[in-house]
């Protein structure tokens, strides 16, 4: 609210205060006059504002300044004392009201007060006037040529110019606006911008302004006026009343009267409000009184809401004016401001909006529901369900309440944003909560949000209680409003009920087909298109349900399923963690283009939850705690996200791109050590290392530990640290560090035996890869056995009816190729070619094609070895898949070269298989990262940049103007440094160390 600069005549006054001026006794034939041009002389002490004055002082050197405030600001008092603080400067005085609309009038007051402000040589200038037609046309030229005249600059200030209403006046002020000399300058000052062309001047920079915030007291100046007027009070107490009055002087004062009038050992200002008599009489004189009848009426009708718009005034008031009137009475300083930008919301000042609501109370205590209940409905058509909430609650319409929440509450919980709604829902008595289904669904919600899935559960038996029976839920031909609606708070409970049992971790197959089935049923029950955001939460609630059981086809069926009608309703941080978990489903599979495709959807990650920005209302405006239907937030996006960084570390694993991989998952579990820092003495994969001793730093289990608990997305979430372990496991392996890789894998599985059928089968696959990679076949396939024995299609799929999942058979394949058995390779992954079969994975498509495709070579048949491989690379291309060939063996190496002809339809990426397989590491190598091992010397890196052109010694020698045998010497340190023998594994390790990348 705006400030003031006068002080009461309260307390004892401190010595630093302005001291009181006293008023000479007026002549009697002057005393009109007089009391005109004086400047005003305060009866209280006054605060001297020394940032003020400076800004007085300025804005005076432009040659219009214009001081617009509302009533109490202290505008008089202000610019009094800063004339008496700026003692050399010249300065008239016209105090206006609109009595005084006639030129002969004003003018008189001008030429009196100039005349009074000069020196008897440009006083004898102005007298030359006092013979003049004052209300003549022409007398503000001869003004001009008068004033033009003066010797020194002179200040011209008018009181309540705002008052100046007569058109004849208007139009002589403009002549002195348009021709006025350089060295008059005019101070306007009132209530509201004078009715003057003042827009070219702004333009120009020939116009200051300063309005109510630039008078509002800053929270010392507030503390030196309360204690001026003898207010004991701590500094809470003044910062209470500070932002109570907003830095309104008249408001301090009052604040100061109304603490010395209560008794002495119950002062405290935090019991100062707008209703209390003083302040009450205050704006009831010099606000709410002098507006029209109907603006009376907005006021006290609109004063429920904080802030106000145009729309949502109409909607109070019915009429249709409200955005001009808003206007008005913030361009009349009337204590109603504009907030943000485009001021098109509105605040009104917090003792205006207690007294009006007190007035409102007292006059039509009817009324008040009412218009509570049209301000909710408003804010619920907004989207702003804040908002709508509150002002139902505040009416205690129950009803009302729980038809907004049944409307709109699911996208507020959903979006993680119904903090501001749980104390609402908390003052609705119990009995109002058990006698509707959309407030207890509603209060569940808020339980599960806080992730107490057992508090929730006597107000979801309320919730399904209100259903009607299950012959009637959204049955064909019952399409009656009350059904489809009973048939909405089935979706709602149901996916209520599947958040509860995902939170509690005990996934039962009937919790999912029930979700299932009814998600079949909202395809037929009638179901409206603003409430398919009710369908979109329970599809994704059953995929996240899925994914707990480890049924990873089904959740991303789910998940499809929900994406578009998440977007569409607006529940945004669900939708995101739909694309996420589509983006790691995907990855998983190796369709790597479509997981890249749904993470670049989602946006990138955000810092760790913030507080939301203040959100846009339905004009653009930023309205505190709401947000409008479709808009992203934001902030609200967590992160960084786990589901995020595995879905990347496993297209950047299948890419072959270890080091980006593994710095992603180091990501996700926070600080550790880092494979391509240079700075970072810790190496995770040396097994005498910190990170593997247990006492300089966290083992294997303990990270997974970590990874699972504190990088939870959501409480809700199946965990993730085991697959994050399993992920780990095979960089490791794939750098050649198998020794680290079963340790990690061991890690993994002893981690409080979290793993569920995805993982297990990922980490027993991982084990089979390791042991076939050891030559060690015959436990490959005793491991492999019991696999085909226990396990659950899951991760790749079945392969037909009743086989085994199709990773199971791509490595059942590739251990047999490795026993020498090509025959037995070809009929194991014989179910994986079969068109006829359910779709498998890219990834366990394209390794059944190479185990395919190797067999056939190794048994002479060439032919369908090429088909195969086409196929396989025509597979892979879409989603550049490496590592798979890598996996497959260095024999499909031999097959690219031999099979595929170099110049064919797949040959860029034929010849960066190859290059892949170049510089993979060979088995037993143990990947140092680049920073601890190499330091070469500028000669040396020069001959490493040679070596992949194939030119000879002496060449590069002369290239370089080195002798042979220098180029050798270096050749012969560069190959100890790097750990070779020969000049194609010193190009193999420079590439695979980021040396000649």
């Amino acid at each position: 609210m705006p400030a003031r600069s006068e002080v009461g005549d309260v307390g004892s006054s401190a010595p630093s205060l302005i001291p009181h001026a006293r008023r000479p006794p007026p002549s009697a034939p002057q005393g009109f006059l007089d009391a005109k041009v004086t400047l005003p002389v305060p009866t209280v002490p006054v605060l001297p504002r020394p940032r003020l004055f400076a800004a007085l002082t300025a804005a005076a050197e432009r040659r219009v300044t214009v001081v617009n405030a509302s009533a109490g600001t202290g505008k008089t008092m202000l610019l009094a004392s800063w004339l008496r603080w700026s003692v050399n400067q010249r300065a008239a005085w016209v105090s206006f009201d609109s009595g005084d609309n006639e030129p002969k009038f004003f003018w008189a007051y001008v030429v009196e007060s100039l005349r009074r402000a000069c020196d008897a040589e440009d006083a004898a200038v102005l007298a030359d006037l006092g013979g003049a037609d004052l209300g003549a046309e022409e007398f503000p030229r001869r003004f001009l040529d008068a004033v033009g005249r003066l010797r020194e600059p002179v200040v011209l200030i008018v009181d309540q110019a705002h008052e100046i209403t007569d058109w004849r006046l208007l139009a002589g002020l403009e002549t002195v606006l348009r021709h006025g000399p350089a060295g008059l300058r005019l101070v306007f000052a009132g209530r509201g911008q004078p009715a003057l062309p003042l827009a070219r001047l702004r333009v120009a920079g020939e116009l200051a302004d300063l309005g109510s915030a630039d008078l509002a007291c800053t929270r010392e100046e507030a503390r030196d006026l309360l204690a001026a007027y003898g207010v004991q009070a701590d500094d809470a107490q003044v910062s209470r009343v500070w932002r109570r009055t907003e830095g309104w002087t008249t408001g301090l004062r009052l604040a100061a009267l109304w603490w010395h009038a209560q008794p002495a050992s119950d002062r405290d200002l935090a019991g100062f409000t707008g209703d209390e008599p003083l302040v009450a009489g205050y704006l009831d004189d010099e606000i709410l009184r002098p507006q029209p009848p109907l603006v009376r009426e907005f006021l006290l009708a609109t004063c429920l809401v904080e802030p106000v718009c145009g729309d949502l005034a109409d909607a109070m008031t019915g009429e249709r004016d409200g955005a001009r009137t808003l206007e008005e009475l913030d361009r009349d300083n009337a204590l109603v401001n504009g907030v943000g930008a485009g001021r098109v919301w509105f605040a009104y000042a917090p003792l205006l909006r207690e007294f009006l609501t007190y007035r409102l109370r007292r006059e039509r205590p009817a009324r008040e529901p009412d218009l509570r209940c049209s301000a909710a409905r408003w804010y619920a058509n907004a989207g702003m369900v804040a908002g709508a909430v509150r002002c139902a609650v505040a009416a205690r319409d129950w009803a009302l309440t729980g038809e907004i929440l049944g409307r709109h509450g699911n996208r507020v919980f959903a979006n993680g944003e119904g903090a501001e709604l749980e104390p609402l829902l908390a003052s609705i008595p119990a009995q109002d909560v058990a006698a509707h289904a959309d407030l207890a669904a509603a209060c569940a919600h808020v339980r599960l949000n806080a992730g107490d899935p057992d508090g929730a559960e006597a107000l979801l038996r309320l919730a399904e209680e209100a259903r009607p029976a299950d012959g009637a839920e959204g049955a064909d031909g019952a399409d009656g409003p009350d059904v489809r609606q009973a048939f909405v708070r089935l979706l709602r409970t149901a996916q209520l009920r599947l958040r509860q049992a995902c939170l509690r971790g005990r996934i039962t197959p009937p919790d999912v087909v029930r979700g299932r089935e009814i998600l079949d049923r909202a395809r037929t029950a009638g179901v409206a298109a603003d409430r398919q955001a009710d369908v979109g939460a329970l599809a994704y609630w059953v995929g996240v349900a899925e994914l707990w059981r480890g049924a990873l086809p089904e959740a991303k069926e789910a998940f499809g399923h929900a994406l578009g009608r998440l977007t569409a309703g607006g529940l945004h941080r669900w939708e995101w963690r739909t694309r996420d978990w589509l983006a790691l489903l995907n990855a998983l599979e190796g369709r790597l283009a479509a997981a890249e495709e749904a993470l670049h959807a989602a946006g990138p990650d955000h810092d760790a939850e913030r507080p939301p920005e203040p959100d846009a209302g339905p004009a653009g405006e930023r309205v505190p705690g709401e947000r409008v239907p479709g808009e992203r937030a934001p902030g609200i996006r967590p992160g960084p996200s786990l589901v995020r960084n595995l879905a990347s570390a496993a297209i950047e694993l299948e890419r072959d791109r270890l080091d980006q991989a593994w710095a992603l998952l180091e990501h996700s579990t926070g600080p550790a050590s880092d494979p391509t820092d240079p700075t970072d003495p810790t190496d995770p994969t040396d097994p005498t290392g910190p990170a593997h001793d247990g006492h300089a730093a966290a083992g294997p289990a303990d990270r997974i530990g970590l990874r699972s608990s504190a990088a939870a997305d959501d409480p809700a979430d199946p965990p993730l640290g085991d697959l994050l372990g399993v992920l780990r496991a095979r960089i490791l392996f794939h750098r050649g560090d198998l020794g680290a890789a079963r340790t990690e894998l061991a890690a993994t599985r002893d981690a409080a035996g979290r793993l569920h059928p995805v993982v297990d089968q990922a980490a027993t696959l991982l084990e089979v890869e390791i042991s076939t990679h050891e030559g060690a076949t015959e436990r490959a396939t005793e491991i492999l056995a019991g696999l085909r024995a226990g396990s659950a299609p899951a991760t790749g799929g079945p392969a037909g009816p009743a086989g085994p999942p199709t990773a199971v058979l791509v490595a059942e394949g590739r251990t047999l190729l490795a026993a020498g058995d090509s025959a037995g390779a070809l009929a194991a992954v014989a179910p994986c070619l079969d068109a006829d079969r359910s779709p498998a994975r890219p990834l366990d498509t394209v390794g059944a094609l190479l185990v395919a495709a190797t067999a056939q070579r190794r048994l002479g048949a060439q032919a369908p070895a090429g088909e195969y491989l086409e196929r396989a690379l025509a597979l892979a291309e879409r989603d550049y898949l490496v590592r798979v060939f890598l996996d497959a063996g260095r024999g499909v190496r031999a097959l690219l070269t031999v099979v595929v002809a170099p110049e064919g339809r797949h040959a860029a990426f034929r010849s960066a298989l190859l290059h892949r397989f170049d510089v993979a590491p060979a088995a037993g190598w143990k990947a140092k990262p680049a920073e601890q091992a190499i330091r070469l010397t500028a000669s040396e890196r020069a001959v490493l940049r040679y070596l992949p052109s194939h030119l000879t010694n002496e060449e590069i020698a002369q290239d370089l103007c080195l002798s042979v045998n220098t180029v050798k010497s270096h050749l012969r340190t560069l190959y100890r440094k790097l750990g070779v023998t020969s000049r194609r594994e010193a190009i193999a390790r420079a590439l695979q160390i980021d040396l000649l990348r």
